[in-house]
């Protein structure tokens, strides 16, 4: 099942309503997964002669199949329209603080391939660039993909970043990695549309477009993990604020007289909540040297405190009370239908979540806000992933150039042409 809206026809004139109504039509078949032509009529509101019209152009360039009939009830036996979902595969990168994870996946998001390395800390941002770039090289060659069938690559990383040029600007504890600009150098590289977020909002995406998000259209996604972020949903879109800054809730200060955060403010979120603050609070000496062991130890913590270890849980209890606070911020600056939470620290399960839930029964604004469902992000560690994939994905079903290339490219040549 997919997301779901209201969907009709608009255009003034027959190019922009070819350009609107195209990707309507396929978002339709994708959501359906089974539809006829006169479903599709009744989905889109569009006529029989322009689905007609549409369907033949998505079945030329291969990006949907017929699938057999449906039993008739009575009259002709319609032909079931499905996504072919091997007609296309995307690059999906989750570059994170830990470990950097670059997957082949379909035109669904199921990942087919999938390539894991601790995520380079060279001093130099260009050679930590080639370094990514020899990764998703080595994915793709790997796979045996060839390149023509590469729809785009997205790429989710720590924010924040600037959605439009693919920036990163200044994570925090994130090395060398600050103002490289991913899009322009991966499209130049690869050839293909590349789209980068940060990776909760990657993530929120994911939930929306594969997860319980379909029917909750506002929800909040907490991101705890190598940092702690938020990716907001509103109406059933990403809400990334003016400057792509929206979410960025590690850094709202939650002890005023705290440290100082590398950001410049003081007792942020952050510095209470990520796997490093959780692992140092539980061994009381400092956490271990490289991102990729913090990443085993938090995994080890986590099982320890699951079999019983007071310190352990203890650690884990005093995160719990951090996040806590980010959930009742978020539910009474968002009032989302729901709050998930997501990335490492949510396999802890209940010693995370049934701490936040107290918390935000006892505090959040107005009775409401207090029976605001906490959960764990249903789709687990692939979730990165998928929103990558997602970044790519969803403007297939919008008004851009990714599916009017893909018309243009299955097109015949006119042998009378000059």
């Amino acid at each position: 099942m997919r997301p779901r809206g209201t969907r009709h026809a608009v255009g003034a004139s027959p190019l922009d309503a070819r350009r609107h109504n195209r990707p309507l039509v396929l978002r339709s078949i994708w959501e359906g997964d089974g539809v006829s032509r006169a479903e599709l009529s009744r989905l889109t509101r569009l006529s029989g002669p322009v689905i007609t019209d549409i369907v033949g152009e998505l079945l030329a360039a291969g990006l949907i199949r017929e699938d057999g009939q449906k039993v008739s009830t009575g009259g002709r036996r319609a032909t079931i329209l499905r996504m072919d979902e091997q007609a296309r595969h995307v690059v999906a990168v989750d570059l994170a603080r830990h470990q950097t994870r670059v997957a082949i996946t379909d035109l669904n998001a199921t990942v087919l391939h999938q390539v894991s390395v601790p995520t380079s800390g060279f001093l130099d941002p260009r050679a930590n660039l080639r370094w990514l770039q020899g990764i998703i090289s080595r994915a793709i060659n790997d796979y045996g993909l060839p390149r023509e069938r590469l729809l785009g690559i997205g790429v989710g990383a720590p924010g924040p970043l600037s959605t439009t040029t693919g920036e990163i600007l200044a994570p925090t504890n994130f090395g060398a990695w600050q103002r490289i600009s991913l899009r322009s150098a991966l499209e130049q590289a690869f050839k293909v549309t590349v789209r980068v977020d940060n990776d909760a909002n990657a993530c929120a995406l994911a939930l929306r477009m594969f997860g319980p998000g379909r029917t909750a259209r506002d929800f909040v996604y907490l991101a705890a993990g190598s940092g702690v972020g938020a990716g907001i949903v509103i109406d059933g879109e990403v809400y990334r604020g003016g400057h792509d800054l929206a979410g960025e809730i590690g850094h709202a200060t939650v002890e005023p007289d705290g440290p100082h955060c590398p950001c410049g403010n003081v007792g942020c979120l952050e510095l209470y909540t990520t796997v490093r603050a959780t692992l140092a609070r539980a061994m009381r000496t400092l956490p271990p040297a490289t991102a990729i062991d913090e990443l085993s130890a938090i995994r080890a913590l986590i099982e320890s405190a699951h079999a019983g270890n007071e310190d352990a849980q203890n650690a884990l209890a005093t995160t719990a009370r951090y996040l806590a606070i980010a959930a009742v911020n978020a539910i009474n600056a968002f009032d989302p239908h729901v709050v998930f939470i997501g990335r490492e620290l949510a396999a802890a399960d209940e010693l995370i979540l049934g701490p936040v839930r107290a918390v935000v029964a006892e505090r959040a604004f107005t009775a409401t806000g207090r029976k605001v469902p906490i959960e764990r992000d249903p789709l687990g560690d692939d979730t990165p992933l998928l929103g990558a994939a997602s970044l790519v994905l969803r403007e297939l079903f919008l008004d851009t150039d990714i599916l009017g290339d893909l018309m243009v490219s299955s097109r015949p040549v006119d042998s009378n042409s000059s």
